[in-house]
């Protein structure tokens, strides 16, 4: 139920030591920042951590990168052909191809609310812990900047995807900034740059590293 993120120092009276500093898991929210070389360094640590933690072939990556045709994830690149850790293959930078994926992520959504866990079960964890047998895997959605490629119905995906992926086992971490208005004709900029203010404003709330805790006691 939770993952090692660094470490926290413990001190009481003749006591000082370190200890791990968890993160509860799954977590419960999306992830949003501004595309930033510090934001992404935060992602690359969470990515190795998730690797680190979850069983061989049960985490999948999906990685939205059109205007860096990967380098977003160049740490990462000689791992792109591994099926099993992204089922792409590569990092998406067509707007059809994203706009597939994107949709195929939410339809996995709808099926595990409405088909697999049938309001029987809260959510990814629960269902796992139960179905040891027939888990379903952890899957991480990487998005790194939003321009023409991203279509209305992209965007549309991506609203379901933050608010309703992290119960189902998919977390959206999305490095964005604005979109770019000149690649897009004035009425589909209009439409994207809407949807993507929405959904600014759904995450103000959200910090980039979630609460800490050690043995169930806030930290």
């Amino acid at each position: 139920d939770a993952i090692a993120w660094g470490r926290m120092r413990l001190r009481f009276e003749d006591l000082d030591a370190y200890v791990p500093k968890l993160l509860r898991f799954p977590f419960e929210k999306a992830f949003f920042d501004n595309d930033t070389e510090s934001a992404r360094q935060t992602v690359y640590r969470l990515f190795l951590r998730l690797l680190y933690c979850l069983p061989v072939g049960k985490v999948k990556v999906t990685v939205v990168d059109p205007m860096g045709l990967g380098q977003a994830i160049k740490p990462f690149l000689g791992l792109l052909k591994s099926s099993r850790l992204f089922p792409e293959g590569k990092a998406l930078v067509y707007s059809d191809e994203i706009d597939k994926a994107l949709t195929n992520l939410a339809d996995g959504v709808e099926h595990a609310i409405q088909d697999v866990f049938q309001g029987k079960v809260g959510g990814w964890a629960e269902y796992n812990a139960t179905h040891k047998d027939k888990s379903i895997p952890y899957k991480v959605l990487l998005v790194f900047g939003c321009p023409a490629q991203f279509s209305a119905s992209s965007v549309f995906q991506l609203q379901r995807l933050l608010e309703w992926g992290p119960r189902c086992g998919v977390l959206p971490i999305i490095l964005m900034g604005n979109v770019d208005s000149k690649s897009l004709d004035e009425k589909n900029r209009v439409l994207i740059q809407d949807a993507l203010n929405a959904l600014k404003k759904k995450l103000t709330s959200l910090v980039f590293i979630p609460e800490f805790y050690y043995g169930g006691i806030e930290a």
